[in-house]
């Protein structure tokens, strides 16, 4: 029995220290955010520098047991930028070589899955040459499983569209339209 109960501690520990990786879905863009985009009058083409933050998110770990990443092993921050650019490109309002450069500095690049009320967080602020900065401040809801196998399935699924949003509130900040003038 004593050494039923040890192999039962070990494959218990074995399984935790294991872990899984789950990756995020490839980005699809939004109709809505493209047409905001394309309403926004006098708008000039821009540029998306690369986004940035202290720490480079190249995974993201879900309740200590699974390791979340982005599709072609981007980090979140390169994900998110060229969820952006595809956005700009779709609404014919991205130019690489454009002089007016958009920058992203994420303050907070997270993700909660906290028993029934996961969600994904992120607070960014962009600047661009002699234009002024602000800050957005973006939070993405979902339902968290009780199940952390579950729950951190949600976390990866919920991303996307948590990026679609963040965009969203970054298309309808009153200083973004001024930014790209």
């Amino acid at each position: 029995m004593k050494i039923f109960g040890n192999f039962m501690i070990f494959l218990f520990g074995m399984l935790l220290i294991s872990g899984c990786t789950a990756s995020v879905n490839q980005y699809g863009v939004s109709v809505e955010n493209i047409e905001s985009l394309r309403k926004m009058q006098s708008a000039s083409k821009v540029n998306i520098n690369t986004f940035t933050s202290e720490t480079i998110h190249e995974s993201i770990n879900c309740r200590g047991s699974i390791t979340i990443k982005t599709p072609n092993d981007n980090s979140f921050e390169e994900y998110i930028r060229n969820a952006f650019i595809s956005e700009l490109k779709l609404a014919d309002l991205y130019d690489s070589s454009s002089s007016l450069t958009v920058n992203g500095h994420f303050e907070k690049l997270d993700a909660s899955s906290v028993v029934g009320n996961g969600k994904w967080m992120f607070v960014i602020k962009l600047s661009a040459d002699g234009r002024e900065s602000f800050t957005v401040d973006s939070e993405y809801p979902f339902s968290a499983s009780w199940l952390g196998d579950r729950a951190c399935q949600q976390v990866p699924q919920a991303f996307s569209p948590a990026v679609k949003n963040l965009i969203k509130d970054i298309l309808n900040h009153p200083k973004f339209a001024a930014m790209i003038r």
